[in-house]
């Protein structure tokens, strides 16, 4: 759903992100799960993340997408 998010409020935001995130990894069941990541990291490092699991050749993922998607999260979280 793409929005003008300059008229959203802050949770609104990480709602649209976690709904592009949950949507592109195929992975809709556990959107509450998404919501709780983008509300509680900084978007950036949300974003940072998602992108670079989306790019990610599906030969050199391990797991799976949303797997590394976490992962990489944690990651950047940690070093913020």
């Amino acid at each position: 759903m793409k929005t003008k998010n300059h008229y959203l409020s802050d949770v609104e935001r990480a709602d649209a992100l976690a709904e592009e995130i949950a949507e592109s990894l195929g992975d809709l069941t556990n959107i509450d799960r998404y919501r709780r990541m983008c509300r509680t990291h900084d978007r950036q490092i949300v974003y940072r993340a998602y992108r670079e699991a989306a790019d990610m050749p599906i030969s050199k993922i391990k797991k799976s997408r949303t797997a590394l998607f976490i992962y990489l999260l944690r990651k950047y979280a940690e070093e913020a």
